[in-house]
């Protein structure tokens, strides 16, 4: 479904729903992002999930006025911690240039995605157990980079927020570049890749901490909108403050379980 022509504008409050995301120890502080993608394991089946999670799924049109109401938001704390961007099946997608040498391929042997920098065998058989999926870009044949799909749940751990996936959304995290093979451009060809290989779904999600500068490049020259950006709250909880179209940043609050502010005064 293509997104509304509404677009966020002027001071409203969407009143969601409470925040009631879990909070890890160790949370609370600057989150350790590596190629794109909030990049802590995703949650086993069986995890507390957020109450309306699958409200971000496939629905109606929202209208710029839906659940709105005017006034001011609660008060935010310091700068964004994190960006969060939707890639909505229809949307424009210019092809990349092709890289030589480079092909991506579904990931089945945990060997290829191991190592010094990622996922031990147990964790990587764990994830692919809670329906997760792993792509795999090599570069002349060497594994250069990777990154997971979660379908059914996920976890954003450096914010403490676990949600479902309703059916046709995808949640893209965990991207990682190895070191011989960065600035080649990779990641936002994986990105497509998975775009384009994950034929069923309709809605892809994908953010970063405020920090990581190259993934949020890379998730923009692959296609993806911006939608929002996450705040913690003096209350001690979170917001997304939404960016361009309402109704993607309606959709992302809903997925996420946070609540959505919309152009609050110095966010």
């Amino acid at each position: 479904m293509r997104a509304s022509s509404s677009a966020i504008t002027g001071p409203q409050y969407i009143r969601d729903r409470p925040h009631s995301a879990r909070r890890k120890a160790g949370t609370g502080g600057p989150s350790v992002l590596r190629a794109g993608g909030w990049g802590l394991p995703a949650s086993p089946p069986g995890f507390p999930t957020l109450a309306g999670g699958a409200a971000g799924g496939a629905g109606p049109e929202l209208k710029s006025n839906d659940s709105a109401v005017p006034g001011p938001g609660p008060e935010l704390i310091g700068p964004p911690v994190g960006s969060f961007y939707a890639w909505w099946r229809g949307d424009p997608l210019v092809p990349l240039p092709p890289l030589p040498g480079l092909t991506i391929e579904v990931a089945s042997d945990p060997a290829a995605l191991v190592g010094p920098e990622g996922p031990g065998p147990a964790e990587v058989e764990a994830r692919f157990a809670a329906g997760h999926r792993a792509y795999l870009a090599r570069l002349d044949g060497e594994p250069a980079a990777y990154g997971w799909v979660a379908t059914i749940q996920a976890e954003v751990g450096e914010l403490g927020l676990s949600f479902k996936l309703p059916p046709a959304n995808r949640y893209l995290w965990d991207f990682y570049t190895r070191p011989p093979w960065r600035g080649l451009g990779i990641y936002p060809r994986l990105l497509q890749a998975i775009l384009g290989r994950e034929a069923d779904a309709e809605r892809f999600w994908v953010g970063h901490d405020t920090p990581n500068i190259p993934s949020r490049r890379g998730i923009l020259k692959a296609g993806f909108q911006e939608v929002g950006r996450v705040y913690r709250t003096a209350g001690g909880g979170l917001v997304l403050v939404g960016v361009g179209s309402i109704e993607r940043a309606t959709a992302a609050a809903r997925l996420l379980g946070i609540r959505l502010l919309t152009d609050p005064a110095g966010a």
